[in-house]
């Protein structure tokens, strides 16, 4: 299956987006439109409403740890490794101007 006449629909998209594509980009995006259209093309063509939907590519199930809430660490604990700290709080270099 030939697509043809699809460089002059991606030079209008890009037109309309405002963007400026290279020859090269153009032809890359040509491509990549070409073989999402042939997928279509194939799933369109093939018969696949037998197939059984999925939603979760595994069959794995339970595979999250139950939430058991427990008490937290103390304050002084938690801060004991801290670079640097004052009573309460982590102290971190600023590095936003």
């Amino acid at each position: 299956m030939k697509l043809i006449g699809l460089g002059e629909d991606i030079k209008q998209a890009a037109w309309d987006a405002r963007i400026n594509l290279s020859p090269e980009e153009e032809t890359a995006l040509e491509r990549q439109l070409q073989n999402i259209l042939r997928q279509a093309e194939f799933l369109k063509e093939n018969e696949i409403y037998n197939a059984e939907p999925t939603h979760y590519p595994y069959t794995q199930q339970n595979t999250l740890r139950e939430d058991n809430p427990s008490p937290s660490l103390p304050l002084d604990k938690v801060l004991e490794n801290a670079p640097e700290a004052n009573e309460i709080y982590f102290l971190v270099p600023r590095i936003v101007e």
